[in-house]
């Protein structure tokens, strides 16, 4: 009797032990082909192509972001350069203005600074000539 009572306990623990093993076939197959069905997996080449967009795309932003720093800094580089013209000495000269100095190179700003008679180079926009102080 125990012999039979131990053989009905082996064969209900044998056959707990294939559900056991036969349901987590089941869930590990289920698990597979839930895997094998994903794009990635299914197309083995779907990854890199996602890749290469993603890099595709990327590649163009930095291209943007970098033609407008260069836009942007040509802009500023045209701005700065135009101001310097406007602040420059030649840019009052070509507005009709003149520079006068004395043979030395010292500009005269105040006619007590020259006397009758004196030689005194005026500068224009486009060239330079000689003059002779008079009276008034």
């Amino acid at each position: 009797p125990d012999a039979e009572h131990l053989r009905a306990q082996l064969d209900l623990t044998t056959s707990r032990l294939r559900r056991a093993i036969g349901e987590s076939l089941r869930r590990e197959r289920r698990r597979l082909v839930e895997l094998t069905s994903r794009p990635v997996l299914s197309d083995r080449t779907a990854y890199v192509q996602s890749q290469r967009i993603e890099i595709a795309t990327l590649r163009r932003r930095s291209q943007l972001r970098l033609t407008n720093l260069i836009v942007r800094d040509q802009d500023r580089i045209a701005h700065l350069r135009q101001q310097a013209w406007v602040l420059s000495p030649q840019a009052t000269l070509d507005r009709g203005y003149a520079l006068v100095t004395t043979p030395t190179g010292e500009v005269i700003s105040d006619q007590e600074q020259i006397a009758l008679d004196d030689l005194l180079r005026v500068r224009v926009a486009r060239g330079d000539f000689a003059v002779r102080a008079v009276a008034n």
